[in-house]
């Protein structure tokens, strides 16, 4: 999971295309931690990849966290290894401000213009 999704990837164009400035919040784990502390310690490699990527920015009065990475809702699941590439979002402007996950781009958009809830 070391790259970012196309997902995120999109979002952030969109964002761009928009003229909605974000912030890039990311936690990146290191190689260091990766391959010197977490494999020695016999972790494997898949499950010590911690890094999650994070997208954060403002919008008509409404702050919005995206991440995509490590035990998100729509991203990779350490217990199972399943990664489907997609992204959650929080927002006060939906879901009563619980996370939602397994999002596109477009439907984060569809978020950020009009609140729509999805169900994952």
């Amino acid at each position: 999971m070391r790259q970012m999704c196309e997902e995120m990837s999109k979002l952030r164009k969109m964002l761009d295309e928009a003229g909605i400035k974000w912030k890039d919040v990311s936690t990146i784990a290191s190689d260091e931690l990766i391959n010197k502390e977490c494999i020695a310690a016999g972790i494997d490699e898949f499950r010590a990849d911690t890094t999650t990527y994070r997208t954060h920015f403002e919008h008509e009065g409404y702050f919005f966290s995206v991440i995509y990475g490590y035990s998100t809702y729509g991203g990779c699941d350490p217990l199972s290894g399943h990664d489907p590439k997609l992204l959650e979002c929080m927002t006060e402007k939906a879901n009563g401000g619980e996370p939602q996950g397994g999002l596109t781009a477009e439907q984060v958009m569809s978020i950020v213009n009009g609140g729509v809830d999805y169900e994952p």
